[in-house]
């Protein structure tokens, strides 16, 4: 099963002296806790957390380096919301495919 982690904190990435290249994506770093209360920091695109509708506090997996939200209780109102079928169906065609894959519930392993 793939470790939860809570969000902690997000914070802007440190340039230094020189600001970001032009065209350079924004970029944070975020705190994270898993559940068994060991703290990590990771580096992402601010866009991405957006995306996955990722603040602090949000419960978290770690798959193959970026963030995806945890469906918490209210999962079927959050899936309702964003009727994401087509993601949905390629999860689904992954696993025909003989991919492994993660729950987006649970975070669990999914076998073919």
């Amino acid at each position: 099963m793939q470790e939860k982690y809570k969000v902690i904190e997000i914070f802007e990435r440190d340039y230094g002296c020189e600001e970001r290249a032009e065209g350079q994506t924004d970029m944070v770093q975020v705190r994270l806790c898993s559940e068994s209360g060991k703290e990590r920091v990771i580096e992402t695109e601010d866009a991405a957390l957006y995306r996955e509708e990722i603040t602090e506090g949000t419960e978290v997996f770690l798959i193959d380096g970026k963030l995806k939200r945890a469906l918490g209780s209210d999962w079927v109102e959050q899936c309702n919301q964003k009727r994401d079928a087509q993601g949905f169906i390629k999860l689904m065609d992954r696993l025909r495919a003989g991919e492994t894959t993660v729950c987006p519930f649970c975070g669990g392993g999914l076998c073919p």
